[in-house]
């Protein structure tokens, strides 16, 4: 009967993992721009598309909540969405990473 060390077993996976991740460098690693250029920003989605998508994983997740979640995102649309989104919209535009 063969007897697996900890590294073979199940238990020695994570450092494997490890190991195999810091053998990588960063210079070998693929990039999608050249070096020393900024990725693009990425774009502020669609109030509307974002609240549609929402409500879609509500309905999926949690289809009994669904009602009450229409009714939240009418009011969140005809109250602080607008002006929220607006403020996205600012700050994509003066900063590299709008998200953080």
């Amino acid at each position: 009967m063969h007897r697996e060390g900890w590294r073979d077993s199940v238990l020695g996976a994570p450092r494997r993992l490890m190991t195999t991740i810091s053998s990588l460098s960063y210079d070998n690693a693929f990039h999608p721009t050249p070096k020393g250029e900024p990725l693009p920003s990425l774009p502020v989605p669609q109030l509307e598309t974002t609240m549609q998508k929402y409500l879609a994983q509500v309905e999926a997740i949690c289809p009994s909540h669904l009602d009450k979640c229409k009714m939240l995102v009418k009011a969140f649309l005809a109250g602080p969405g607008p002006k929220l989104q607006q403020q996205l919209l600012e700050r994509q535009q003066t900063t590299i990473n709008w998200v953080n």
